[in-house]
């Protein structure tokens, strides 16, 4: 079957709409997983900043190593997501595609 030009760009500008919605939805959802790290951290910052300022421990009892881990050393990595073309989900690739 002999597609015409203009089902040929029609075909072409279907696809890339589907794209940039994808890319789009990707974003948008990149954007979420960003601010909520953002927000968990800075909450956490917080938080330490403050038991810091009123803790009256002294450090200078405990050897070099028992020293506090550094910030967020137990953090999880970044997750990459993908969007299952059939089903809609998204999944983690945790770093395999």
């Amino acid at each position: 079957m002999d597609l015409s030009f203009n089902d040929k760009v029609g075909f072409i500008n279907n696809a890339s709409k589907q794209l940039e919605n994808r890319l789009a939805e990707q974003n948008q959802k990149l954007h979420e997983l960003m601010k909520r790290d953002v927000n968990e951290k800075s909450s956490s910052s917080h938080f330490d900043e403050g038991n810091r300022r009123g803790s009256t421990h002294n450090f200078e009892k405990h050897s070099s190593s028992e020293s506090r881990p550094a910030p967020y050393s137990d953090s999880p990595k970044p997750v990459e997501y993908f969007r299952d073309e059939t089903t809609g989900n998204w999944t983690a690739t945790r770093g395999k595609f």
